[in-house]
């Protein structure tokens, strides 16, 4: 016979015995703040949960610790938002890019007095106004990494322009945006009128806001958005509240679940796409003069900043890299120093590009490359193949050195498939 009043006796003698042995650690609580990888000059990143941001630091509860701890933004080069989950688009979106160096990916939801709007997951409704919008560029739904009409079709040498789905271009000045359609008024003063729904690319006769001196910042969404920080953003309990480049004057709310990364440069640090350089393209065919157009040449073969003449972002071993230089054999860039950094570190290898059109016989394409400061070889690799990681090449020393160059050379393979990439190309500071 089961005897029900045995259990109940247990559970009152276990009690007993938990007060007798005294009070019950408090639950730990799960930390606040979202799960990050900060990136710095060091090879390794530092893991936990983000506790705080202010304009100098980013504070880190360390995984497994118990002491927060600060990171200076002056040294971070990237803080990665672990948890982010890159969002698939439900229809065709615009990609607009403004005069502070933004790119925002959203939904067409109507003109405003003086623009275009557009919702972004994350950001909700912005009103872009003409005078900050540089581009604008329509894009299917199923846009990859490599989508870049805008690009493709060039800017006019002065005023503005609006190209179709035809690929015809409309010359003059834009005049307003309806719900309908945009409104171009030419030289002639006569108006035309091009619909949303056959509107590819609009460029727009702005001009870039000029380079930050000193320490500057960018988020990215997980839709591709980027918006460029006038100011570090501010960590609240649901997001970040940032302040764009391009529009100063009002503060916006990111919600967390949208945020990707946040990329910082310009203070310990600097990339060495941003700087001026000097490009030299030596191709292994010299062409007769006046056979192929310049342009062209230099669109496909000469160097490109942040990605490759097809318009795909950096890859190198499955890595896709945000800053850098992509480049065909023979490739010679000039960066001068001015005796204002002591190291230079970056990676090199064969873009991902290559493995899509390689050949039957398995070429991969292979390059020589050197890096030389004020005319001295200070690092150098032969035969370097795709299909691998990149290289990290350095720290190297750049001390007082007035040109840094970075150059690649035909390997055994002529120039098939010689499409390099210099990628994180880092200058640190004196």
């Amino acid at each position: 016979m089961n005897a029900p009043w045995k259990p109940a006796l247990r559970g009152i003698a276990l009690a007993a015995a938990l007060l007798l042995s005294g009070p019950l650690p408090p639950a730990s609580a799960a930390p606040d703040g979202p799960h990050v990888e900060i990136h710095t000059l060091q090879p390794a990143p530092a893991r936990g949960v983000l506790r705080a941001l202010t304009a100098t630091d980013a504070t880190l509860l360390p995984a497994g610790g118990t002491e927060p701890r600060s990171h200076p933004l002056a040294g971070i080069r990237e803080i990665r938002f672990v948890d982010a989950k890159p969002r698939k688009p439900s229809g065709a979106r615009f990609r607009a890019h403004l005069t502070g160096g933004d790119k925002l990916v959203g939904a067409l939801r109507g003109p405003s007095e003086t623009g275009v709007v557009l919702t972004i997951p994350g950001l909700g409704d912005l009103d872009l106004p003409f005078d900050v919008l540089l581009t604008l560029e329509w894009m299917p739904a199923d846009a990859g990494p490599c989508h870049d009409l805008a690009d493709k079709h060039p800017r006019a040498p002065s005023g503005d322009v609006v190209y179709d789905a035809g690929n015809d271009e409309y010359r003059g000045t834009v005049l307003e945006a309806t719900a309908k359609e945009v409104v171009v008024e030419s030289r002639r003063g006569r108006k035309r009128t091009i619909p949303w729904t056959g509107l590819r690319v609009i460029h727009l006769e702005n001009d870039l806001l000029p380079p930050v001196d000193g320490l500057t910042g960018e988020i990215e969404l997980t839709n591709g958005t980027r918006i460029a920080l006038a100011k570090p953003p501010t960590l609240t309990a649901r997001g970040l509240t940032v302040t764009s480049r391009s529009m100063p004057d009002a503060e916006r709310s990111i919600a967390m679940e949208c945020v990707q990364s946040m990329r910082w440069w310009g203070g310990q640090f600097v990339y060495a796409s941003t700087l001026p350089f000097k490009s030299e393209r030596r191709p292994y065919y010299a062409d007769p003069e006046g056979l192929m157009d310049p342009a062209y040449l230099e669109r496909w073969f000469g160097t490109r900043v942040d990605r490759r003449a097809s318009g795909c972002p950096l890859r190198i071993g499955g890595q896709r890299y945000r800053r850098g230089f992509g480049v065909n054999s023979h490739s010679i860039i000039e960066i001068p120093l001015d005796g204002a950094y002591k190291s230079f570190v970056t990676g090199f290898g064969i873009d991902d590009e290559v493995l899509l059109q390689a050949s039957a016989s398995g070429g991969r394409g292979n390059v020589d490359a050197r890096v030389l400061a004020d005319g001295k070889v200070i690092w150098e690799k032969k035969g370097v193949e795709g299909g691998t990681k990149a290289l990290r090449v350095g720290p190297l020393d750049v001390s007082d050195a007035k040109t840094l160059v970075l150059e690649v050379g035909f390997g055994k393979n002529f120039m098939t498939l010689d499409r390099a990439d210099w990628v994180d190309p880092i200058l640190v500071r004196k």
